[in-house]
């Protein structure tokens, strides 16, 4: 897997997962789930908590990507209502 969305929306997701407690049982750190992203999808995040700070002082829409992953799945569930009838 290759990341291939802006660096910082991969630290907008780490983030996410972490403050959601969705890894680990709440208990993953937020450099632990950073390296493995960066394994897993080839990229180097760098300076994590400088790239929080940046999202942190977005002056529009601070949490862009996790609002589009929202959107767009929302979107693939409205184009596929009607391939799953209801049992």
């Amino acid at each position: 897997m290759k990341w291939t969305a802006n660096k910082l929306d991969l630290v907008e997701l780490i983030y996410a997962l972490q403050a959601s407690g969705a890894l680990n049982y709440g208990e993953a750190e937020l450099k632990d789930i950073c390296s493995s992203f960066e394994q897993i999808f080839q990229i180097k995040v760098g300076d994590l908590y400088r790239s929080f700070h940046d999202i942190s002082n977005r002056k529009k829409q601070q949490v862009k990507f996790v609002g589009k992953l929202e959107e767009k799945l929302i979107q693939k569930i409205e184009e596929l209502d009607g391939y799953f009838p209801d049992n």
